[in-house]
């Protein structure tokens, strides 16, 4: 970019804003500064699973073996019936030979503490709830609600599903007479929720597997409407989450629901409910709450967004696409969201209005498609999950074992698309699985970083 540095805000210090942070580093002549609403840190969750797409991109940034360090090989899926027999697993130990990386389990806390740790802290300032935004030809303004405002050259809204930055520029786009879509100003679709939570160190007291990280499905049934997952980590450690219909009563009103955590003693009445149900590894919930000091809660909605930007503001992540938890999905496709974007970003030529637009347009053409196809996979296979019909229960356990017998192919329809980061040294492809990504730029000559020209790709 030809013009003095290019000043992007980020609005989120979640996944999305952190490693997009992460990647905005390594692009001469951009800065950035992220606005957390938040006063201070505090990562809650249970476990997340990044793929061989987004690991790729983590190693050329050259954190990777951090990364392995804090995380566990995710080698196996098993689904399990109350009684703990077996329905139907999968390995997923063929993706290093054909994708390069192993699958890779982090608690959410130490994912976002090794991203943080990434990020100067100069940049990151707390206590930035975004209240409203203004833009025009020459760059965007943001309000916070405690008064400040800060100034940039373009708005990244990486600030979840009930996104404030999504909100403010449905706002600033009716004002104009912009007309946005009546699906994308409705409401999220609240289809159930999850607790979920990671256990102290429990490998003194319970067997755990010691052959990579397992997780363990317990699949709702007539009788037992409750879906229970469990992976155990390398450190001892059981991530867990559990969700169904039996739960939904304890979300009495979205709005309190969503700005609100919740604890154990939040819980008292759910937890003699579920105290002996079951449970892999340690044989009840009960022994799940007993070993778990924080346990919060996640919406589960699926939702599609048809409109991504606006002027100088763009959205990333769950503010654009929001994905029912499985296997990491979300977590994944908001990683790809953020390697799109940062290519993109680094052949900018100016800082100009209609320059920045091309950028998001380029953006959205190349990864709404993808992300959509992701939301509406995530929102059938969620159901097939989580039901317990008799008929319901029938197709699940054929779907089931069917996974198991095509995992390989399931695995290269997901992962064989490998991203890169344009503007670095780009790495060897790894894997035998030819890398099917679709070219990745606006099409002006650039350099990878090693004075060659390059070209990064989309999945």
């Amino acid at each position: 970019m030809s013009d003095d540095k290019l000043h992007i805000l980020i609005a989120g210090a979640g996944i999305a804003g952190l490693t997009l942070a992460i990647m905005l580093e390594k692009i001469p002549n951009v800065r950035y500064t992220i606005l957390e609403r938040a006063h201070e840190f505090k990562a809650l969750g249970s476990s997340i699973v990044l793929s061989p797409q987004v690991l790729r991109v983590y190693d050329q940034l050259g954190i990777l073996e951090e990364m392995r360090a804090r995380s566990s090989a995710f080698m196996a899926t098993v689904y399990l019936r109350k009684d703990f027999s077996v329905i139907g697993q999968g390995s997923t130990k063929p993706c290093e030979e054909r994708f390069g990386y192993h699958m890779r389990v982090f608690s959410r806390p130490d994912l976002m503490d090794i991203l943080l740790s990434h990020v100067p802290a100069e940049k990151v300032r707390f206590g930035k709830r975004v209240l409203s935004l203004s833009q025009n030809q020459e760059g965007v303004m943001v309000r916070c609600t405690d008064g400040t405002t800060m100034h940039g050259d373009i708005l990244v809204g990486a600030d979840g599903a009930y996104s404030a930055v999504r909100q403010s520029m449905f706002e600033a786009m009716k004002k104009k007479g912009t007309n946005v879509p009546e699906a994308d100003l409705s409401s999220l679709r609240f289809e159930q929720f999850s607790i979920l939570g990671t256990t102290s160190r429990i490998d003194h007291l319970y067997q755990l597997p010691r052959k990579g990280c397992t997780m363990y499905n317990v699949m709702p049934t007539n009788e037992h409407d409750i879906y229970v997952y469990v992976l155990d980590f390398d450190d001892g450690r059981l991530g867990w989450r559990l969700s169904g219909p039996s739960l939904t009563k304890y979300a009495k009103d979205e709005a309190n629901f969503r700005l609100s955590d919740w604890d154990s003693e939040s819980i008292d009445g759910l937890k003699n409910q579920l105290v002996d149900a079951p449970a892999p590894i340690v044989g009840t919930i009960g022994q799940l709450f007993e070993h778990t000091q924080s346990i919060s809660r996640i919406m589960l909605e699926d939702k599609f967004y048809e409109t991504w930007h606006h002027g100088r503001t763009v959205l990333i992540g769950d503010a654009c696409h929001k994905v029912i938890p499985a296997a990491g999905q979300g977590a994944n496709q908001s990683i790809l969201d953020c390697i799109c974007l940062a290519n993109l970003i680094a052949e900018l030529p100016s800082s100009k209005a209609d320059d920045v637009e091309k950028v998001f347009r380029k953006y959205y053409d190349l990864r709404a498609p993808i992300a959509e196809k992701a939301v509406k996979t995530s929102k059938t296979l969620g159901k097939l999950i989580c039901t317990h019909s008799f008929f319901g229960i029938i197709l699940r356990t054929i779907f089931i074992k069917l996974m198991g017998i095509m995992a390989a192919r399931s695995m290269d329809t997901l992962y064989s698309g490998r991203p890169i980061l344009n503007y670095l040294p780009h790495l060897p492809l790894k894997g035998f699985v030819p890398d099917s990504s679709l070219p990745m730029t606006l099409g002006l000559p650039h350099s990878n970083g090693n004075g060659k020209n390059g070209e990064a790709t989309a999945i």
